[in-house]
């Protein structure tokens, strides 16, 4: 059966997305409970972002000449779900781990968003290739919506599975979530390797003429501001989900369990931020107007989490709120960024856009690292509230970045 681009689109953005949520869930339960700490997973996402500094601009500007994203999308996902078995099995050994085996676990950890970060710089890339630009925030908030829906119904099935104790090639309890996340990310990525779209070709002559795109973006002010704004909004979700665990076992006292139930309520309503992405696009005349408003209140969400009393029910409300507003705010820069570089060029924008990006993972959670142990000498678990209200000052931040400095599209 042949599917739409848009569909298949779709397909890939959620079997990309669904691997990425099985470790942001998954890894730090159990690399902490075997012994491992938060500090080692600043470290290995660091490492992991320097070396996308190094290699994602050349690969993004070699893709846009020859237009072969396939290849590195393929084995991006086969290299990924490898990673993802190697690490459900790894995990379920008994006892706390060596340092060696520490080591190794931290090493694909960091390898594993190497390559999640990869993929997601090229297949968003595609989006003015699978959607006229008149349908791209359409597009684009259909595709997170139902990868999204999809992300929750996942984690809502495993819940059992992992509860009950089956056994799944050797594997049980928890570690069996990495196993399940590997086979679906292949399963639905698979019908976009089959019948996906390349993109577009940048002609090979123009690349003689052109000066360097870092260059080229510094003297685009807009873009160069978008860059910097989005840079600070992505790094307060960035560095919130390397440390959400934490955050909400300390803080509110949850169980693991109830730590994924906070997730799946945030993951459910950022669904409901991307399927009305469209709408309030419509209200507010504009795509970047429409990311503004969605910016300012998700940092505010930051704050409200800061100060409010360790009641559970509060914090679930509270990230059903911040959810849709994330929705919003994932969906709205990729189609206002697509809008504002060149459709010819979008592989090589993205990569720039991804090391803007990845570039906060490296400071911010050194920021959020500083402020807990700064205030957990005087304050204990106050410290970790002390560090998400300093999330809210940075997502503001770039909030008035984007506001005073960006030319509206």
């Amino acid at each position: 059966m042949k599917l739409s681009q848009p569909t298949l689109w779709y397909l890939y953005d959620f079997a990309n997305s669904f691997a990425s949520i099985v470790v942001f869930f998954y890894f730090p339960l159990l690399f902490i409970a075997k012994g491992g700490f938060e500090l080692w997973m600043w470290i290995s996402s660091s490492i992991s972002t320097l070396v996308l500094i190094l290699i994602l601009p050349g690969i993004g500007r070699h893709i846009d000449i020859n237009g072969k994203r396939m290849p590195f999308l393929l084995w991006g996902s086969i290299s990924m779900s490898v990673i993802l078995v190697i690490l459900g099995y790894m995990f379920w050994m008994g006892g706390e781990f060596s340092t060696l085996q520490k080591i190794a676990v931290i090493s694909l950890y960091g390898l594993f968003f190497l390559l999640y970060n990869g993929s997601v710089s090229i297949y968003t890339s595609l989006l003015r290739s699978v959607a006229l630009d008149e349908h791209a925030v359409a597009t684009s908030g259909k595709g997170m919506a139902l990868g999204q829906l999809w992300n929750v119904i996942g984690l809502a099935a495993m819940g059992p599975i992992i509860s009950s104790g089956a056994i799944i090639f050797w594997l049980s309890g928890k570690p069996v979530a990495f196993l399940l996340g590997a086979i679906a990310s292949l399963v639905f990525a698979l019908p976009f390797f089959l019948q996906g779209t390349n993109g577009t070709v940048l002609d090979v002559t123009e690349l003689e003429v052109r000066p360097s795109l870092y260059k080229k973006i510094y003297k685009e002010k807009h873009i160069f501001y978008f860059l910097i704004g989005m840079m600070l909004v992505s790094d307060a979700i960035l560095t919130f989900q390397i440390y959400v665990t934490s955050f909400f076992k300390k803080t509110y006292f949850m169980d693991d369990q109830m730590v994924i139930y906070v997730g799946m309520v945030g993951l459910f309503f950022c669904l409901v931020g991307w399927l009305i992405s469209p709408w309030v696009v419509k209200k507010l005349k504009s795509a970047f107007h429409a990311l503004m408003f969605a910016s300012l209140f998700y940092s505010f969400c930051f704050w409200i989490l800061s100060i409010i009393p360790p009641i559970q029910s509060l914090a679930l409300v509270t990230m059903a709120v911040s959810g849709v507003f994330y929705g919003l705010v994932f969906v709205l820069w990729r189609v206002v960024y697509a809008q504002m570089t060149p459709k010819d060029e979008q592989t090589s924008y993205f990569s720039i856009y991804t090391l803007f990006e990845r570039t906060a993972s490296i400071i911010w959670p050194l920021l959020w690292t500083v402020t807990f142990l700064t205030f957990s000498v005087f304050w204990g678990v106050i410290a970790y509230r002390a560090s998400i209200f300093i999330l809210g000052i940075i997502s503001l931040t770039g909030f008035f970045v984007l506001k005073y400095y960006v030319k509206k599209i």
